[in-house]
């Protein structure tokens, strides 16, 4: 039996790591993740929480199930005085086998009354720095066994990874848009401004000044427009 789970486990691991290298996608891997452990570890609920807010606050990413009256997406964990937040200052995992039994921390009273009687919380680093924590939790009293721990910490290993690969996708995206976004802007600014044949004006002093545009307009001088308030200073730095 202990050869068989010892088995199971690497083919979790191949696994993972196989999912990981194949989608930047977190939700999906995540999925993977939840299926493969699921005939092997007895738990209820699982988690990835990530570090925000200048490391004070752990915030929801994935969850299963994601439909819950306590701990759901939106709540927020703080890091001091919680679980988690221990789990990561400790650098180690924090195994509760029984949470009516000891000091209790932040989550506690959350699971003990969403049916929860023990948890784990595997702290996940990105070369040596905290970036959150996988969580799994049991409805039984200590499910886990040394071995499982052991298991989980190599497993936690690659679902950093997999987080720190997903986040820098994730970064990549949201500075593509926002290029995209600015560059939409830009092309609506130059089809909104002005040509120089449409500022018309016949006074000597108005040609001067449209000669002083077309003269700084071909360099990349800065250039000081100086007038009182309806001028047109705007037209012309358009023009420029």
């Amino acid at each position: 039996v202990a050869l068989q789970r010892s088995e199971q486990k690497q083919k979790i691991l191949l696994g993972i790591a196989k999912a990981i290298h194949s989608t930047l996608d977190l939700a999906e891997v995540f999925r993977t993740l939840v299926q493969t452990l699921r005939p092997l570890l007895q738990f209820d609920r699982t988690s990835i929480l990530m570090l925000s807010d200048q490391d004070r606050i752990l915030r929801f990413r994935e969850l299963e199930p994601p439909d819950r009256e306590f701990l759901g997406r939106d709540s927020l964990i703080p890091v001091e005085g919680s679980a988690a937040g221990q789990a990561i200052r400790d650098g180690r995992p924090l195994y509760t086998p029984d949470l009516e039994a000891g000091t209790p921390l932040y989550e506690d009273g959350f699971l003990l009354r969403a049916g929860i009687r023990s948890r784990v919380v595997i702290p996940l680093f990105v070369q040596r720095r905290p970036i959150g924590t996988f969580n799994l939790a049991s409805n039984k009293r200590n499910p886990f066994s040394e071995d499982d721990l052991d298991f989980l910490s190599q497993l936690a290993e690659q679902v950093s990874v997999a987080v720190a690969n997903s986040e820098a996708y994730r970064q990549v995206e949201q500075l593509k848009n926002r290029l995209q976004d600015e560059n939409v802007q830009l092309r609506e600014v130059m089809t909104r401004s002005p040509q120089l044949s449409e500022l018309v004006g016949e006074s000597g002093a108005w040609k001067k000044v449209l000669r002083q545009v077309e003269m700084v307009a071909a360099t990349d001088a800065s250039v000081l427009i100086l007038g009182e308030t309806g001028t047109g200073k705007e037209l012309i730095a358009q023009a420029i």
